[in-house]
């Protein structure tokens, strides 16, 4: 018999698996952690520095890959207070975005590695 006390709450699980935030919430993740990260920057540095900024847009970008990718996988992507978008348009989307994210981290990481090496 499994103890029903180490199970995690039923609605909050089903939450984590929905299509909503599997799609819309991992890129709502992404972006949060972007703009967090640019207001923590200008406040503790007072300007922003460029070697952050890539660092912080090298964490954040997956996010906004991961909630692509779902979106392709499911076919589906939920917009609040209109009808989702279905089928192979959400496919379509999703595929761009995973390209054009895709292209954009690669970008930033291999500006990061020669920032690196060049030091």
């Amino acid at each position: 018999m499994v103890d029903q006390k180490n199970l995690p709450p039923q609605n909050v699980q089903k939450f984590f698996t929905s299509t909503w935030f599997l799609t819309n919430g991992l890129w709502l993740i992404g972006a949060i952690l972007f703009i967090v990260g640019t207001i923590l920057a200008k406040i503790l540095f007072g300007i922003l520095p460029d070697t952050f900024m890539k660092i912080l847009m090298a964490i954040s970008i997956p996010w906004l890959i991961l909630g692509c990718v779902f979106a392709s996988l499911r076919k589906e992507i939920p917009r609040n207070g209109l009808p989702s978008i279905k089928g192979r348009l959400a496919l379509f989307q999703g595929i761009l975005g995973i390209l054009f994210f895709g292209a954009l981290e690669l970008y930033v990481l291999y500006l990061l590695v020669r920032q690196i090496l060049a030091k």
